[in-house]
């Protein structure tokens, strides 16, 4: 089933070269626009109490490059990451382990647009390609 305002892009089995491993899951993408500033809006995916308030787990976030984050659900799971990009109030970036399926890492990008009317939030959510020298 697709959310109401996703957009989804699947991914076939395709090399570009010998060395790229191209991602066989789907992209998903929303874009919501929010009638808060950016500032507001970037309080809501980075401060844990915020962040847990509509994620749906609780977040516990160290928010800088190279920082853990933890997610806690109701249930008992977690699901750590690791938080690549810290730009406020533009974007925030990080990569989940990879989840019970046995799927890859993937990559959760939030960025932030200041429009007339508030914020523009888009959210990428995709698999962590990776890069390797051939034969390596």
């Amino acid at each position: 089933m697709q959310l109401h305002g996703c957009t989804c892009y699947p991914k076939g089995p395709v090399r570009a070269t010998g060395w790229l491993r191209v991602s066989t899951r789907p992209v998903v993408r929303r874009e919501i626009r929010l009638a808060v500033s950016r500032e507001a809006a970037w309080a809501a995916v980075t401060e844990p109490g915020h962040l847990s308030a509509w994620f749906g787990a609780e977040a516990d976030l160290d928010l800088r490059p190279g920082g853990e984050a933890r997610f806690r659900w109701p249930d008992g799971t977690v699901r750590l990451a690791v938080i690549e990009v810290v730009d406020p109030p533009r974007r925030f970036s990080f990569v989940w382990d990879p989840d019970d399926d046995g799927g890859a890492s993937t990559r959760v990008t939030f960025t932030l647009l200041q429009t007339d009317q508030g914020t523009r939030l888009v959210v990428v959510e995709a698999e962590a390609t990776m890069l390797a020298l051939a034969g390596a």
